[in-house]
């Protein structure tokens, strides 16, 4: 299985669709006051296990990376240690580990040698390639990935 960014798989994000949406319409009705949790990052995951809706998409998202063999992350900053953790203990399972980057508009300070330095400590792997581009949402997939790859992902 690859999966696009360690997302849910189609087969069980019904059940994590309902999920939400019982939520939301909870919200909607008065029914439960919604809540947003902000925190500095070393709380984070203390604080995720006080949700279970948190707790279950938590599980979920480490299941599904240890089933993927190409790792897509688009725009993530890299600076959630739970998140990079549970990355590099999984990453002999990678075949390869992609991040796609802003550039910083081409600023001059942007160096993508440091940049890729930075990723490989982050997830302790040499295995990564480092696309950085002036804007992450206009990727076209297929000059990015070989075709047979690019086939096999699974978007969200």
């Amino acid at each position: 299985m690859i999966t696009f960014g360690g997302c849910l798989p189609r087969p069980d994000i019904g059940e994590y669709q309902n999920n939400i949406e019982s939520h939301l319409n909870s919200v909607k009705n008065g029914d439960i006051k919604l809540e947003v949790m902000l925190t500095s990052e070393p709380l984070k995951m203390q604080e995720m296990r006080n949700y279970a809706l948190l707790t279950k998409y938590w599980d979920k998202f480490k299941a599904t990376l240890s089933q993927t063999k190409i790792l897509v992350c688009i725009g993530y900053g890299g600076n959630d240690s739970h998140i990079n953790e549970v990355i590099a203990e999984q990453k002999d399972n990678f075949d390869k580990i992609y991040i796609i980057e802003w550039n910083y508009g081409g600023e001059k300070w942007y160096d993508q040698e440091i940049r890729t330095l930075f990723w490989q400590s982050k997830f302790v792997s040499d295995n990564i390639q480092l696309i950085s581009c002036d804007n992450i949402l206009d990727q076209d997939i297929s000059k990015i990935f070989p075709a047979s790859t690019a086939d096999q992902i699974l978007f969200r």
